[in-house]
């Protein structure tokens, strides 16, 4: 005997249910536009293009959403690392106080002594004052004494 041959549409339902599920209902959602009569199956060629249209947001939402999770894990995960270091340090025994180890002292350097401007050197030195002349004759009886060197004459008692 020879075998039976299998129609042609009982492949295609057990291929469908393989695929993914919007290529499934793209698939029925095109047979029925075919047997339908053609105005409802402009109807139903709306109906697949809006659902498309439909699919295509929600991926783009779906994909927002994931990208915004995975960014607010990472924000969270970093936050948590934070405080787990904080409560390692607040719970630890006190370090021991050993002596440290002295830093080298560093050379000192002299300081770089900068050139005069060439302005500065053109002006003439201040003038000498000149000293107080020792006074030549005692003062009088009575009089004020001569004011001390340097003070001037307001600031005496």
């Amino acid at each position: 005997m020879a075998a039976r041959k299998k129609s042609g549409r009982s492949k295609k339902a057990g291929r469908s249910k393989r695929r993914a599920p919007r290529q499934a209902i793209d698939e029925t959602l095109a047979r029925l536009q075919r047997e339908l009569p053609p105005n409802l199956g402009r109807a139903v060629a709306q109906l697949r293009s809006r659902l498309r249209d439909l699919e295509k947001q929600l991926d783009r939402a779906r994909s927002e959403s994931e990208k915004r999770f995975f960014r607010q894990q990472k924000q969270l995960r970093g936050e948590l690392v934070r405080l787990l270091k904080r409560l390692e340090r607040a719970v630890a025994p006190a370090p021991s106080k050993a002596p440290r180890k002295q830093k080298r002292a560093k050379k000192k350097t002299r300081p770089v002594r900068r050139a005069k401007p060439a302005a500065a050197a053109r002006r003439p030195a201040a003038p000498a004052v000149p000293k107080p002349a020792a006074p030549a004759a005692p003062a009088a009886p009575g009089a004020p004494p001569p004011p001390p060197s340097g003070l001037p004459p307001t600031l005496l008692p």
